[in-house]
């Protein structure tokens, strides 16, 4: 598993998100053993979606970083981002209490 400097709550969720495609990676090497077509096919579609939830979060935090206004102005019209965010600092809080991290 790679090592990341988490300072942030997406630097979290980034570092959470390549977590769980190591741990794809690992599912679909075992699934293709078992040669059953159909799960198969559900974990590459699943490594494929975290594939594109780290992009998303990698631009997200892009803009956070260098965009702020922008940032700010997508927030504004995706709700959804605002939760996300929301509980992001929530989990990387709590992670940070667990870690003592500073």
């Amino acid at each position: 598993m790679k090592s990341y400097q988490i300072k942030t709550e997406l630097d979290f969720l980034l570092a959470r998100v390549e977590r769980e495609r190591e741990e794809m990676e690992t599912l679909l090497a075992t699934v293709r053993r078992d040669d059953d077509y159909w799960k198969e096919k559900a974990a590459a579609k699943l490594r494929a979606f975290l594939d594109l939830e780290a992009q998303f979060l990698s631009r997200l935090a892009e803009l956070e970083s260098d965009y702020p206004a922008l940032a700010a102005a997508l927030e504004e019209r995706k709700p959804y981002l605002t939760a996300l965010l929301r509980e992001a600092r929530t989990m990387h809080a709590r992670w940070r209490e667990s870690t003592d991290a500073p």
